[in-house]
């Protein structure tokens, strides 16, 4: 037999029940600290136009101004990473996130609201990157196409139930209801993630 043509063993992926149980609990984590940026990205522009009559010209000026302040704050992740580790980082931002949109359920005004979506987008170019790394590390090397997939699909999962719930919430109880969701789903991932640290220190 040619050895050219033999194929190389496949790496066996060994997924014991331990290691079932963290990637579904980072894959909740990911699942409800997204809910923030899930409601923001979907209804911001709606909410600007909708109820605060805002010019559509001007929601573009701020979307854009938006997008462009993630660049200098993604450029901070090496940094607090390094500092802080990546799954406080995460952690840091996704409490960063909460903070951002409460003003922005409380004070109807385009500038509070402009501001509190510039802080979710500031700190979800944080906490995404941050939180990759950590969960890849959290896991074996066999481990990580699992946790990647995992991760995406709770992700996707995120956008597509706060989009749908959203419409109802903002239906019946307004954009205010829907805004203060988003912000006790997200913190109470965040108090989940801050759970989950705190456990593998000890």
């Amino acid at each position: 037999t040619n050895s050219h043509c033999r194929e190389t063993p496949r790496e066996q992926t060994n997924v014991g029940p331990a290691a079932i149980s963290l990637i579904l609990l980072l894959t909740l984590i990911r699942l409800l600290v997204t809910s923030g940026m899930s409601v923001m990205s979907s209804f911001f522009n709606v909410y600007l136009d909708r109820q605060l009559n805002i010019p559509t010209p001007q929601i573009g000026v701020v979307l854009a101004i938006s997008t462009l302040m993630c660049v200098p704050t993604a450029l901070t992740v090496p940094f607090l990473s390094g500092r802080l580790g990546n799954g406080t980082s995460a952690l840091c931002a996704s409490l960063g996130t909460v903070l951002a949109v409460i003003p922005v359920a409380l004070v109807p005004h385009w500038g509070v609201a402009s501001l509190g979506f510039m802080g979710v987008l500031a700190f979800s170019t944080i906490r995404y990157p941050a939180f990759l790394v950590y969960t890849m590390n959290a896991v074996s090397t066999e481990q990580r196409g699992m946790m990647s997939g995992a991760g995406e699909m709770a992700a996707g999962l995120s956008f597509g139930t706060m989009a749908l719930v959203g419409g109802y919430i903002i239906t019946r109880l307004g954009y205010s209801s829907l805004f203060i969701t988003s912000a006790v789903v997200t913190g109470l991932g965040s108090l989940t993630l801050w759970l989950h640290l705190r456990q593998r220190k000890t």
